[in-house]
């Protein structure tokens, strides 16, 4: 008997170490935000536009780009109790947010022992760190990762 619960504490040590190697050993990249055709697009919009201050004279084209609320704003920023001379802000160009090594580091230590429960909470929350689902499966899971940066 007691042989039997030494050999099953072994398998599962080993078997938690090929999970984990596995997951160590995998590079947790998140996905691009755009396909290589719509960062095309990006950078030629960027050429045209990079640099420009935007304020309420010239926020139409750039409208379709941000909340309609935004858009309210900085046209009419007295009813917001906005400044008199109005708001504004500059274009500049796309870059991808890396993530940090301590982030990678925490992801690969915690993410395993993560699950989602049958509330829509997540398990050992107060014991995590870095992102808990790599690789999203649901809303749910992306919504997690957001909560966590």
């Amino acid at each position: 008997m007691k042989n039997h619960k030494v050999l099953l504490l072994l398998l599962s040590f080993l078997s938690i170490l090929q999970v984990s190697s596995k997951i160590c050993a995998e590079e947790i990249v998140p996905a691009s935000c755009y396909t290589s055709e719509e960062l095309q697009q990006v950078r030629r919009w960027e050429q045209r536009w990079t640099g420009r201050r935007i304020d309420r004279k010239n926020i139409d084209p750039v409208a379709d780009l941000l909340p309609a609320s935004y858009v309210g704003i900085y046209k009419n920023p007295g009813t917001w109790g906005g400044p008199d001379e109005g708001l504004y802000f500059y274009i500049t160009p796309y870059r991808p947010v890396r993530e940090t090594a301590g982030m990678y580091a925490a992801t690969r230590r915690y993410a395993p022992h993560i699950a989602l429960k049958p509330d829509g909470f997540i398990s050992n929350y107060e014991n995590a760190a870095g992102r808990p689902f790599p690789n999203p499966r649901s809303g749910l899971e992306i919504a997690w990762n957001f909560e966590f940066n």
